[in-house]
């Protein structure tokens, strides 16, 4: 975990990682829809937190939350031409 241009803190790697490799399981806490919602406009009005909400759409109505429960994978940012995708398993 390291300082990233995209957004604060972004997750890296020092060696190489070849195609289709399991990287990382994304951990937290499964809720549903409606508490992923009221979480999210809980962690917008708490400073600390206001750009650090970590959620993780399963499916329609389940969530992973990893704001509070984690591990490193949160940090793995956003990208536009990403070279790594995730995988429900």
């Amino acid at each position: 975990v390291n300082r990233s241009n995209i957004a604060g803190l972004g997750l890296f790697s020092n060696r190489f990682i070849s195609k289709k490799s399991r990287i990382i399981e994304y951990s937290g806490e499964i809720v549903g829809r409606a508490v992923a919602d009221r979480r999210e406009k809980y962690y917008s009005l708490i400073p600390i937190r206001k750009n650090d909400c970590y959620l993780f759409r399963l499916s329609e109505d389940q969530i992973i939350d990893a704001t509070l429960i984690s591990n490193m994978a949160r940090f793995i940012n956003h990208s536009c031409s990403p070279n790594c995708t995730s995988r429900i398993i």
